[in-house]
């Protein structure tokens, strides 16, 4: 066989064996990406049995190729016939990075495809025992972090005529568990990334900093100069450039509607402000936005403000109570994995590039390579 019929039989096999590859990656994505009741059972095992496979080819493919590259055949070719074998790599990245990340997209494929549904919230751990007692151990840490960064006589003359509270401490757990459950419905609404996240009446900031690890983008809305120049303090020393504080009035804000999750924990003493302020939140919010509001106040009008109830102390903007009964059932049939974004592995996948985006919609994470 001469050179030239040599590389193009290569890069045949190779169009042939990426295509195939594709094809039931894309397969395997649309079926995972269905409630479980819902799948093919038989087409799901058939994806997978074709993927072992057809790793098993690309790894005899890979190998050819760079043999190819390095003969004499493939210097005997001409620049153009050359150019034209490599631009007809059809693996999509990396052939050697693709085949090293195989087996980790398909055992995480393999996890979501097994996955049971799970409710948004925790059951409450048992009182005294060992994870309470850690849990709690962390929360008190917490709650000192917070005094340190908010001093308690720091709040100005301003504000407290004004009837805003101070900064109001929330156990750091209970906090995490309703991020973590808006985090969920917004994989189950598919929001765009960076998911945008808004505290109103953010104190020194921790909340705004905390929220960070499970949103791309976290903003802080305060009213007092003190506690404004207090959380860009905290920001400018241990957060990236995903944080943002900044000063205003909660009841004149303007721009709720940019937000995919929006945090209040009654920030107002006066009852008639704060149910404006409520009002106001809900009204401006796009529908579906997530409202954390985790005070029994709230719990009593929310469908005053056309909200629905997901779970929890978590609510839709402007979404009905069935909507958002469907909206809960999707987000507890998903993976609560905190997908890092950008995804560096996602980048690397290759012909599986259609399965990694469906785990990362399904809420499923590629394992980094154990050292």
């Amino acid at each position: 066989m001469s050179p030239k019929a040599r590389s193009l039989a290569l890069r045949q096999k190779t169009q042939q064996a990426c295509d195939q590859a594709r094809g039931h990656a894309q397969t395997l994505g649309d079926e995972l990406s269905k409630p479980a009741d819902q799948r093919e059972s038989e087409v799901v095992e058939i994806a997978f049995s074709a993927l072992s496979r057809l790793r098993g080819d690309l790894v005899k493919l890979v190998d050819d190729y760079t043999k190819f590259i390095k003969s004499n055949d493939y210097k005997s070719l001409n620049l153009t016939e050359r150019r034209r074998f490599q631009d007809a790599n059809l693996f999509g990245t990396d052939p050697k990075r693709m085949l090293e990340l195989w087996n980790r997209i398909i055992n995480a494929a393999r996890l979501c495809a097994d996955h049971q549904p799970s409710p948004l919230y925790d059951a409450p751990l048992a009182e005294g025992s060992p994870a309470a007692q850690r849990i709690a151990a962390l929360d008190n840490l917490m709650v000192k972090l917070h005094e340190f960064v908010n001093a308690r006589d720091q709040q100005s003359d301003e504000s407290e005529q004004m009837g805003f509270f101070k900064d109001i401490p929330l156990p750091a757990s209970v906090f995490c568990a309703h991020l973590h459950a808006a985090y969920r419905i917004c994989l189950a609404q598919r929001r765009d990334t960076p998911i945008r996240f808004l505290d109103v009446g953010c104190g020194g900031g921790t909340k705004v900093l905390l929220a960070s690890e499970f949103f791309g983008r976290t903003d802080g809305l305060e009213f007092d100069p003190k506690y404004v120049a207090a959380a860009q303090t905290l920001m400018a020393t241990i957060s990236g450039d995903n944080c943002d504080i900044f000063q205003g009035d909660a009841l004149c804000f303007e721009d709720y509607a940019a937000y995919d999750v929006i945090y209040f924990y009654q920030p107002i003493r006066n009852p008639e402000l704060l149910i404006e302020l409520e009002q106001r939140i809900c009204s401006n919010a796009r529908p579906g936005t997530v409202i954390i509001a985790p005070y029994q106040g709230f719990m009593g009008r929310y469908s005053d403000y056309n909200c629905g109830h997901v779970a929890g102390n978590v609510w839709l903007a402007h979404a009905s109570q069935d909507f958002a009964d469907r909206t809960r059932q999707r987000a507890e049939s998903l993976g609560a994995v905190l997908i890092p974004q950008p995804m560096e592995w996602e980048s690397h996948a290759g012909v599986l590039q259609p399965l990694s985006t469906a785990l990362r919609n399904n809420g499923f994470h590629v394992k980094a390579r154990q050292s």
